[in-house]
């Protein structure tokens, strides 16, 4: 599959791998045939996750949508808010802001199939030329990752023994002067940090 964009984002639901182009959501089940979700909106998309069966992807104008392995059509997820990547880590989906929300991050809750105008942040960073840019699930705890300048920081944030929320995020970790964090993940107990600059 070929093409010109360069918004070219994936993410997995069930038997179908997803993928954002330019304005589209496509999808495959063989590597050969490609299919576009109908329904989406007339902004290039930003970035896309999965929870396993259903898909949430966020636009450039800050909403995010939604579909899942069982249609082929778009619908309205999360409006109101200026939402930039969008991440599924331990059962949770996480939010980044980007443009006037670039400090604040969110903890979706919407049951998916309906939507939800303006939610409430989750924690937004006291410092508004904070950037969040990733999210990653650890053992214990939820990861947030983020730079202001030439100074990264990486937050912790735990689910509350009830499950309906999370705690207020606290730093964990803090990277050396110059070492601007551009993405994070995990891989059996491990983080790992995707940097701007080699160490």
């Amino acid at each position: 599959y070929a093409t010109s964009n360069t918004n070219l984002y994936m993410a997995t639901a069930d038997s179908r791998i997803y993928g954002t182009d330019g304005q589209n959501v496509k999808y495959t089940s063989d590597w050969s045939t490609f299919s576009t979700v109908t329904g989406t909106a007339a902004s290039n998309l930003y970035s896309i996750t999965s929870d396993g069966y259903n898909v949430f992807y966020s636009y450039a104008n800050g909403d995010i949508d939604q579909t899942n392995a069982g249609t082929t059509s778009s619908s309205a997820y999360i409006t109101g808010i200026e939402a930039g990547v969008v991440k599924g880590v331990r059962g949770r989906l996480m939010v980044a802001g980007q443009g006037v929300d670039k400090h604040k991050i969110w903890n979706i809750t919407t049951t998916p199939g309906s939507s939800q105008n303006n939610p409430s942040a989750l924690y937004t960073h006291p410092n508004t030329n904070f950037n969040w840019v990733d999210f990653a699930g650890g053992q214990s705890h939820i990861y947030c990752a983020g730079y202001a300048g030439n100074k990264s920081l990486i937050y912790k944030t735990q689910i509350k023994a009830d499950g309906t929320s999370l705690d207020i995020p606290t730093v964990a970790g803090e990277l050396p002067q110059g070492e601007v964090v551009s993405s994070i993940e995990s891989y059996l107990g491990y983080i790992f940090l995707g940097l701007t600059k080699d160490r």
